[in-house]
């Protein structure tokens, strides 16, 4: 984790006093929230959560969900977050609480040179071209599913376990093969090319176990309305 924050560092020092953007997406319970808190440890950036951006409950239609990268709040985020930022302005948004499905206080935001979005959907197209560093990581599928646990403990919902997995990991992976795959490049930092399209090649072997992919995620969004 560390030797991929001082890379994101160095690039973000080469830049100078420009505002530097860098995106932390990658797949659930994969480190983007630790990384971006060492970096905000080592920097004192600004570090804006994706998870701010959920939808909200009236957000939240069968064709909305349906679209890639589509239960995230990419609007509002792009408005009231990307643009002030990428131009070094100061702006407040209002995060997205899961536990009350609504809206909490005004959060304000200062950016000084590096400011770090972490979260996945934070690479979604509409968001893509705005910053300087674009960063996707991976873990194991086993270890992945020992940290939703440990996740869901803490959350209070350990009993809808495998509805929060399926539908994490349905909805994010129709994002992957419909953007990320094609979009991620030169930019991975700390994992080379063959771990990203290993990452893929699971994903493809999980969904061609089932009749239908579109069927599955058809399936759960319809439970996450």
């Amino acid at each position: 984790m560390e030797k991929t924050g001082s890379i994101i560092l160095q690039k973000a020092r080469k830049h100078g006093q420009k505002p530097f953007l860098a995106a932390i997406d990658g797949r659930c319970a994969a480190g983007k929230t630790t990384l971006a808190e060492w970096l905000q440890k080592e920097t004192g950036c600004p570090v804006i959560h994706m998870d701010h951006f959920f939808l909200r409950r009236e957000q939240r239609s069968r064709q909305r969900l349906l679209e890639p990268g589509g239960n995230v709040d990419y609007e509002r985020f792009l408005s009231e977050v990307m643009i002030p930022l990428s131009r070094g302005q100061e702006f407040s948004y209002r995060p997205f609480d899961c536990k009350t499905m609504e809206l909490s206080a005004p959060v304000a935001i200062k950016p000084s040179g590096l400011s770090v979005i972490e979260g996945s959907y934070c690479c979604h197209p509409v968001l893509w071209d705005f910053y300087d560093l674009r960063v996707f990581l991976h873990v194991e599928p086993e270890e992945q599913l020992r940290r939703i646990i440990i996740f869901m403990k803490w959350f209070g919902s350990i009993l809808t376990k495998k509805r929060y997995t399926n539908h994490t990991l349905l909805f994010f992976t129709l994002y992957v093969f419909s953007f990320i795959s094609a979009m991620f490049s030169g930019d991975l930092v700390g994992n080379s090319n063959l771990f990203f399209f290993g990452y893929l090649a699971y994903f493809s072997n999980l969904m061609t176990k089932n009749e239908s992919a579109m069927e599955m995620i058809q399936e759960s969004a319809g439970g996450y309305l």
